[in-house]
């Protein structure tokens, strides 16, 4: 069987938190790969039952500069064209947007902290957006957005960005960061001491919003229910 290949681009990010936890509960397989010490070159699409790109500091366009983003996007290109299921979180998503002929640039203001996404009349006929029936709060840390790709859907909004989240076929991209437990939170707040600070962002606000993220409510649900969705939808391309 297929894994579905989750790929981590920084090691002061690492962590897979709630998809990790998801992913165990379907019962796919999945492989953790490390872009800061593995090659993505010569991977194929194919060979995977869905790909999750997962988030870093670097910015998409940086491919000079961080040479596995340029393999990153083949390895997309690839998928979307095998209609093989992607799910693009933050960095990964922006790497999908550019994917599909969208800029991704600077964006009008930081967006760090615990805050609420919206979904768009649209979610409601999406497979992993359905169950979002008003605002949630999620983890968001980026100072760069991405354009609509043309042909896309978007699917959620926030105050300062309109795009958080649109579809493009089996390919999915979020700017936010549903997989941030707690403990991914802790490890990534020690790799980056005074980080919300910098941004003007009270670390014991942003500490008790992702806390009451773990708990049953409108945000778990959403973020668990994103997760499960995509790995039905890996199961369902699996079987075809």
């Amino acid at each position: 069987m297929k894994p579905v290949l989750v790929i981590e681009q920084e090691l002061l990010l690492e962590g897979v938190g709630l998809l990790g936890a998801r992913l165990d509960a379907s019962g796919l397989p999945w492989r953790r790969l490390r872009a800061w010490s593995e090659n993505l070159a010569g991977l194929r699409a194919r060979d995977f039952s869905g790909i999750v790109p997962l988030g870093g500091s670097a910015h998409a366009w940086e491919e000079d500069r961080h040479p596995h983003l340029r393999e990153e996007r083949r390895l997309l290109g690839e998928a979307l064209d095998a209609g093989v299921p992607v799910l693009g979180i933050c960095l990964g998503a922006q790497v999908l947007a550019r994917t599909l002929g969208a800029e991704v640039t600077p964006g009008p203001a930081h967006e760090v902290g615990w805050l609420a996404v919206a979904p768009t009349p649209e979610a409601a006929h999406d497979p992993l957006f359905a169950h979002l029936a008003g605002p949630a709060s999620v983890y968001q840390w980026h100072v760069d957005g991405f354009d609509l790709p043309r042909g896309a859907t978007r699917l959620a909004h926030s105050e300062r960005y309109p795009n958080q989240a649109f579809r493009y076929g089996s390919a999915w991209g979020v700017q936010f960061h549903p997989e941030v437990d707690l403990a991914t939170y802790e490890l990534w707040a020690a790799n980056h001491p005074g980080g919300a600070a910098h941004y003007g962002v009270d670390e014991r606000d942003l500490r008790a919003g992702v806390t009451r993220g773990e708990a049953p409510g409108p945000s778990r649900s959403f973020r668990e229910g994103i997760f499960d969705a995509f790995c039905a939808e890996v199961s369902r391309h699996r079987d075809t």
